[in-house]
């Protein structure tokens, strides 16, 4: 009897071992896939309408990187540098967000006042008049002004996640929409603060003001991610909206100016 009571203990002992064995793996393995998602980058794929061409964003580690047509464009957020790519070409411009746009606008304007040189006298009058009419449009109705966020309590499902639309207006004006998804919430990828600093730079430096440069609108980045913009000027809504959303660990080669490629002028690389 002693010893059967004996081989009862051990067995039960051994039982106990085994599932605690089985409890500690479990919850290990819980802690890696918890852990390889919070540090997860987010993957979202846009498409757009006849305006706003399909795109893919990626986000990680304060790195965004998107396609712009035939440009890809890569910000490093912590360092406020920005970058274009041409693929086609194996080019591409940059630097600090202070300077880089200020840098591009420059070379535009050159070569604009380049090409008028060439063109009739009527031709190059008319043109400086009306690029002169929309710089002062630009001045008295961009995003200088009062700018407002309005939650329309509309909501959607898209790419699998549900969104809030969100209005923004300047001046009573719509002139954004914006569809926020709570599920995506980028924010342990994506410092808002750090992001509408560079956003404000980089505008700054291009002469105007963007509405991502409101404390505003940054605080819907609290919220989630918008899975769908409407961008409304001179009456059209261009809309870009996700088609996809993945989370997963992006190579930080992606955020990278591939080897080999030859640094140009703006020009050059929008080429």
């Amino acid at each position: 009897m002693k010893n059967v009571i004996n081989h009862f203990i051990k067995s039960h002992k051994k039982g106990v071992y085994i599932v605690k064995c089985v409890g500690i793996f479990f919850f290990t393995a819980v802690l890696i896939l918890v852990s390889s998602i919070a540090f997860a980058g987010w993957v979202i794929h846009y498409g757009g309408d006849s305006m706003m061409e399909p795109t893919t964003s990626y986000i990680q580690n304060n790195m965004m990187r998107q396609g712009i047509g035939s440009i890809v464009t890569i910000m490093d957020i912590n360092r406020e540098w920005i970058f274009y790519i041409n693929p086609k070409n194996k080019t591409y411009w940059g630097g600090p967000a202070s300077e880089v746009h200020k840098a591009g606008q420059a070379e535009a304007q050159k070569a604009m006042e380049d090409m008028l040189k060439n063109l009739p006298p009527e031709q190059r009058e008319a043109i400086k008049k009306a690029m002169g009419r929309k710089g002062q449009s630009d001045e008295q109705t961009g995003f200088q002004a009062s700018l407002d966020v309005k939650n329309t309590k509309r909501t959607a499902v898209i790419a699998g996640h549900k969104c809030r639309q969100y209005e923004v207006l300047s001046d009573g004006q719509l002139v954004m929409e914006l569809w926020i998804a709570k599920s995506v919430s980028v924010s342990k990828e994506l410092d808002a603060k750090k992001f509408a600093q560079m956003m404000a730079k980089l505008s700054k430096s291009g002469g105007g003001k963007s509405p991502m440069t409101s404390p505003k609108v940054q605080a819907l980045w609290q919220e989630g991610y918008p899975l769908k913009h409407v961008i409304h000027v001179m009456g059209r809504a261009n809309t870009m909206e996700a088609t996809k959303v993945e989370q997963k660990s992006i190579p930080s080669e992606l955020f990278k100016v591939p080897a080999g490629y030859k640094k140009v002028g703006f020009m050059e690389a929008m080429q």
